[in-house]
């Protein structure tokens, strides 16, 4: 007999996973760095709520050691902490990795500071008090840009293997002109 029923499972179908399931894709690690007990438990209880594996440092130096020893997609920041503080934890991180999404927190906005974590890579500057929704809006808005400028790399690295002229036959003044003008298109950053 064939089974000619495409509607919804029936409860009585054993719809577990097989051995030969895909392995679930790992959640974002997100280290969360602030001197205050309670700032550092809120946002960690916000990211935990929205899906992310979270770790948690107390201090700039335990922010260097997690960031020099453990794999971290995301750093949200204090900016102003005793000895070490959010930009020095900026530095590190993009030193660890450079495509790391660093977010600066701070309960004292300024420009200077602003302008200054956005020039050595901050992905986004959150002046206290913000909301638990706020902070995972901009989280998922920074990794999401994170995601696209991965995919746009290498989608270009892709199509400038794929497009290799060296294996074209050719050798005339026309054929010559038009590869270079290709070169030329291809490297325009549309």
């Amino acid at each position: 007999a064939v089974d000619t029923d495409y509607g919804p499972p029936s409860p009585q179908e054993n719809l577990t996973p097989t051995p030969y399931s895909l392995p679930q894709a790992r959640a974002e690690r997100i280290l969360v760095v602030d001197d205050d007990p309670d700032i550092r438990e809120v946002c960690a209880e916000a990211l935990r709520s929205g899906g992310y594996d979270v770790v948690c440092a107390e201090s700039g130096r335990g922010a260097e050691v997690l960031l020099r020893t453990s794999a971290v997609d995301v750093t949200v920041t204090d900016l102003k902490m005793p000895e070490v503080g959010g930009l020095e934890i900026l530095r590190v991180a993009k030193e660890m990795d450079p495509n790391m999404v660093v977010i600066l927190i701070t309960a004292f906005p300024a420009v200077d500071t602003a302008v200054e974590g956005m020039k050595f890579g901050a992905a986004e500057y959150l002046a206290k008090p913000f909301s638990p929704q706020q902070l995972l809006d901009v989280v998922q808005s920074s990794l999401g840009m994170r995601r696209t400028r991965e995919s746009h790399g290498l989608l270009c690295s892709r199509l400038r293997r794929s497009f290799s002229l060296s294996g074209m036959l050719g050798q005339s003044r026309k054929i010559l002109t038009l590869f270079d003008d290709i070169h030329r298109t291809a490297a325009v950053d549309a």
